[in-house]
């Protein structure tokens, strides 16, 4: 039996199929993964199916996915790496036949324009949620000392835990020099300080000078926290990347207490 085979087409239906079994596999899966790196496996599958097709190798589709999937999830460590390819071929098995039915039936140009305006829609809701996150979550600080005050910009992240090891209480972290005028010379000989252990990504365990200001006001949207003797720890340096905030708040100092 022979039929007739327009590679062009071929290369367009295997690009798309390739592309909606692995955006179903990622969304099963709930693994992070762009939608370029989606891309890009999916012309992987189309390429090896192409050329299979022409050297006439059985089962072109399951090592075609196969190799998307390696692509897709390469650097991933090695039990989830093969956990996710063979759900993929899990997912082809079950859905590939499926997805070939649906671009018989429906013209390319039209489920190409769906694709395109379904990973729009995406990629905008993510940013809509990560703009709401940040907004939630940047701060205005105002830190008391001895009668005098300093506003900083900051941000409440749950995940720190720094807590002063005799009395267990919570302990935010700001940059030295965004209070170095706030605290005045010799603050350390005048009140005193704690010593904080921490670790940080790739240096081993170390330590900050912390103090208990004052008070600290957490301004939010429609209220103001009020924080007495709050212990803040000094990091000689940028707290973040951008600069875009210079405090990180422990997360019990943004409760009502």
């Amino acid at each position: 039996m022979y039929y007739e085979c327009y590679i062009d087409q071929f290369i367009a239906e295997q690009l798309l199929t390739g592309f909606l079994l692995l955006r179903v596999t990622v969304r099963l899966l709930k693994e992070e993964v762009s939608w370029k790196r989606i891309a890009a496996g999916s012309a992987v599958n189309a390429c090896l199916m192409a050329a299979f097709l022409c050297l006439g190798i059985p089962y072109p589709g399951i090592a075609g996915m196969a190799a998307a999937g390696a692509a897709v999830f390469f650097g991933k460590r090695k039990h989830v790496f093969f956990k996710n390819v063979a759900a993929l071929l899990f997912v082809t098995l079950c859905f590939g036949g499926a997805a070939e039915v649906l671009l018989s039936l429906l013209p390319l140009p039209a489920v190409f324009g769906w694709l395109c305006a379904a990973e729009t829609v995406q990629a905008g809701w993510k940013l809509l949620c990560r703009r709401r996150e940040e907004k939630e979550n940047h701060l205005t600080v105002r830190l008391y000392w001895q009668e005098r005050s300093e506003t900083l910009r900051a941000i409440r992240d749950t995940g720190n835990q720094l807590t002063e090891p005799l009395s267990g209480a919570p302990v935010s972290i700001v940059r030295l020099d965004a209070v170095k005028t706030l605290l005045g010379e010799g603050w350390e000989c005048r009140r005193g300080f704690y010593m904080v252990p921490y670790h940080s990504l790739g240096t081993e365990k170390s330590w900050m000078r912390a103090v208990a200001f004052d008070r600290m006001e957490i301004l939010e949207e429609h209220r103001v926290i009020m924080v007495s003797h709050p212990v803040v720890a000094f990091y000689d340096g940028k707290v973040s990347a951008g600069d875009g905030y210079q405090m990180i708040l422990h997360p019990q100092h943004c409760r009502d207490i």
